[in-house]
């Protein structure tokens, strides 16, 4: 899944975060995975 590795650090700068779409974003990685 390069994809998902090329986003990982934007990502993580996302999930840092608490906005609803980090949240979403953290959910999509959990089904992700």
């Amino acid at each position: 899944m390069r994809l998902i590795s090329w986003n990982i650090d934007s990502l993580n700068a996302a999930l840092t975060g608490t906005s609803p779409r980090a949240e979403m974003t953290r959910g999509v990685l959990k089904n992700l995975h």
